[in-house]
């Protein structure tokens, strides 16, 4: 078996700056992926989740050569949650923030371990089955857990989702490390931002990242989180427990490739933009040419 992977990142339709932030890493010890979530309210985002994600692969570079995969992404994070701060204090945004998943894959490929602080996500796609192996850190979720009934979304329902957990706000950071997650040849792993997740629904993810290779399916995840009306920054990695022969080509499904739509799109509004110019240059000379005359019949008469 072997790991083969791809990520995007994209700040979406509606943001004008993507705070989203996205890294890999390895060594003899395996393979560290991680995705931060620059929380949009907070001054500072952007550089709250690249600083996190950096400081977060060297930590647990360092971490793993002593300690256990769960203790070493604790600490990762832990140490990331250390230098946003020192960066906030620096810069003077002293609400910058960020979320924060991690998924580490040892080069035995025996095992996955995943961490994470607020409400980016991790899920495993299995055959036809998708499971969300992180729990978000929010009141919603924690309603959920307790087995109320709450509307995802709607009126009032917007300070249920806002995030109880990252890096940056406070001196200790409460990290959830999953337990081991046995690997399969052919499981799928997808990290994400929440501009994904608000976007597109578990079965939409399943069928994506389930029928094409990780290359292809970052493409369609952000095409149609941006079909959809891209509220958000979008960061995708999609990682593969692949065989030696590991699929290099999208599956024969019939599956709605948004990529292809969103470029006929942008083809359609380039031609329409060339049109109304065009039909805008004509209107011009029209009135240019009808100016000339007048004055020319105004020149004539005096």
């Amino acid at each position: 078996m072997e790991i083969v992977f791809a990520q995007a990142s994209d700040k979406g339709i509606s943001r004008q700056e993507n705070q989203d932030a996205m890294g890999t890493f390895s060594g003899p010890w395996g393979r560290l992926f991680v995705v931060c979530d620059g929380l949009g309210g907070h001054a500072g985002g952007a550089i709250a989740s690249r600083v996190a994600v950096q400081r977060i692969g060297a930590a647990f570079a360092e971490a793993i050569a002593s300690a256990l995969p769960a203790a070493a992404l604790e600490a990762a994070l832990v140490s990331g949650n250390q230098a946003v701060r020192a960066a906030a204090q620096k810069s003077g945004l002293v609400e910058m923030a960020t979320t924060c998943v991690a998924l580490f894959i040892p080069t035995d490929l025996q095992h996955a371990y995943a961490a994470h602080a607020g409400d980016s996500r991790i899920y495993r796609i299995r055959g036809q089955e998708i499971a969300q192996i992180t729990r978000d850190h929010t009141e919603y979720q924690r309603r959920l857990d307790a087995g109320e009934s709450v509307p995802e979304r709607g009126p009032g329902t917007e300070l249920l989702h806002l995030v109880e957990r990252s890096l940056g706000p406070s001196p200790e950071l409460d990290v959830s490390v999953s337990e081991p997650l046995p690997l399969r040849e052919g499981d799928v792993y997808l990290l994400c931002s929440d501009g994904l997740t608000t976007m597109l629904d578990d079965e939409d993810i399943r069928r994506y990242v389930g029928e094409l290779p990780p290359s292809s399916a970052v493409v369609e995840l952000v095409g149609l989180a941006n079909a959809r009306g891209g509220y958000d920054n979008i960061t995708v990695q999609v990682v593969e427990i692949a065989s030696a022969l590991h699929r290099d080509a999208p599956s024969e499904s019939g599956l709605v490739r948004i990529s292809d739509l969103l470029a006929e799109h942008q083809d359609f509004r380039a031609r329409q933009q060339r049109i109304r110019k065009r039909q805008r240059l004509f209107v011009t000379a029209v009135v240019v040419v009808c100016v000339w005359i007048l004055l020319a019949c105004v020149w004539a008469a005096v």
